[in-house]
């Protein structure tokens, strides 16, 4: 193949992939993020003084592993995700109300919190297993 060849298919390539991508993460965000976005969007320049990146994270039946941060605020959870995810995952503002209460659940060496954020005709499931943002949450929601 000679090197013309190559100069083209690395672009090529590139934008192929780099579309396939956007694809995906949009449709992943429809699936449950998209469903909090319609009703819990975050005021823009939302200041959230602590973050929690989160490490294993499941909202609905969509796993994130280490691309959402979390934080308490008085208004209630913020969540965001990283740069490269961002497409259809805009920041969220889940009030205390919508939130139901944390519940443990220990798998091995593991322990696993879950609740459900209300959403119109439903609601959301939410996993993680951040001690971290538990703490922080406890002023607001009651742990089971």
């Amino acid at each position: 193949m000679n090197k013309l060849a190559l100069l083209w298919i690395i672009p090529v390539f590139v934008l192929g992939f780099g579309t396939f991508w956007v694809c995906i993460v949009k449709l992943l965000s429809v699936l449950a993020w998209g469903r909090l976005a319609n009703e819990y969007p975050a005021p823009a320049q939302l200041a959230v003084p602590v973050e929690f990146r989160l490490g294993r994270t499941k909202l609905g039946v969509v796993s994130y592993k280490g691309i959402i941060k979390a934080g308490a605020l008085p208004q209630g959870l913020s969540l965001r995700v990283v740069l490269f995810a961002w497409l259809g995952h805009p920041p969220l503002l889940i009030p205390w109300a919508a939130i139901a209460p944390i519940r443990t659940r220990k798998i091995l060496w593991t322990t696993y919190y879950s609740t459900t954020i209300r959403v119109r005709g439903g609601q959301v499931d939410f996993q993680f297993s951040d001690p971290e943002l538990v703490e922080a949450l406890r002023p607001w929601l009651r742990v089971e």
